[in-house]
């Protein structure tokens, strides 16, 4: 697999596409006449790497002026920077998979009224990131990437800058890239539909853990033209299915731990389970094998892992 070059550019790209983004760059304040105010137009950051710096206050305001426009020495009072300064890049060692962690730097130069505002981008960045991996492009080279924002902190105080009262704030992120089209959590979903007495049910369990299995069942067998040399022949094969989830607030768990406290519950209830992959779907009838609870004597979640085989008998 070829490697993916990477650099502050590139990085940055990806950085301001997210901090840009719709999802997460949201209004801030409605505006009767005219568009309203997101966060990136309350922030006003001019995003830079070392190899190029913005334009200064005295060259914006000459442009401006070049084109007829009104300006004002005091529109750079509202300007502020961020610079992109990267970290470490550790790659997998391996000739046939490209994987790396990139860490970094987001060194934001900006008024003290605008705390509060980069907290609330970076909060909903990553309100928004959790979970999901991102398409990416490096020079051809596409890769998923999953990007983790730090909490901002504040490494320098400036009360006599030319923006006025402003902070150096920090804000580190992490970038972690696979290779593009592969399987993780949000590819697969697990649906169970139950009988609760007489009523019909279908419930989705958040989860935090699946496994799934096909045992098979051989049978060795000789060679017809060398006797001496042996094969396999699959006789029959079993399905397992293992999930993990946390005693939430849902129908199908309540249901489920009442049966498994329940002396007398009958022991071959049929499950409909339909698991997809990847948007293909598969539905099979399926028996508990194990119900497991787990608590522990601290502030965690109650601990559920459900065992499931397919039922036998029709």
């Amino acid at each position: 697999m070829k490697r993916a070059v990477i650099t502050a550019d590139g990085i940055l790209s990806i950085i301001t596409g997210i901090l840009f983004d719709e999802d997460i760059n949201k209004p801030i304040e409605k505006i009767e006449d005219g568009d309203p105010i997101t966060f990136q137009d309350e922030l006003n950051v001019e995003y830079y790497t070392f190899k190029y710096r913005p334009d200064s206050t005295e060259q914006i305001i000459a442009d401006l002026k070049s084109r007829g426009e009104d300006t004002s020495v005091l529109m750079g009072l509202g300007r502020s920077f961020c610079c992109l300064v990267l970290g470490t890049i550790e790659r997998l060692f391996t000739p046939d998979v490209d994987q790396c962690v990139i860490e970094g730097v987001l060194d934001f130069w900006l008024q003290t009224n605008k705390i509060k505002t980069l907290e609330r981008l970076i909060d909903n960045a990553n309100t928004q990131l959790t979970g999901i991996r991102i398409p990416v492009d490096f020079g051809g080279e596409t890769r998923d990437a999953t990007v983790i924002f730090d909490a901002p902190t504040i490494p320098d105080f400036d009360l006599e800058s030319q923006i006025g009262e402003s902070v150096r704030i920090s804000v580190g992120f992490m970038v972690m890239l696979n290779p593009s089209h592969t399987v993780y959590y949000r590819d697969y979903t697990v649906t169970f539909n139950y009988q609760d007495g007489t009523t019909a049910k279908t419930s989705t369990v958040p989860l935090t853990g699946l496994n799934y299995s096909s045992d098979y069942i051989p049978k060795p067998v000789p060679f017809s033209d060398k006797p001496s040399n042996v094969g396999s022949l699959n006789l029959s094969r079993s399905f397992a299915l293992v999930v993990n989830f946390d005693g939430l607030d849902n129908e199908f768990i309540d249901w489920l731990t009442l049966r498994t406290l329940n002396v007398d519950c009958e022991l071959n209830v049929p499950i409909e389970t339909v698991m997809s992959r990847k948007g293909v779907a598969t539905a099979r009838s399926m028996v508990i094998q194990r119900h497991e609870v787990r608590i522990n004597a601290d502030t965690g979640n109650e601990n559920h892992t459900l065992n499931l085989a397919p039922r036998g008998i029709r």
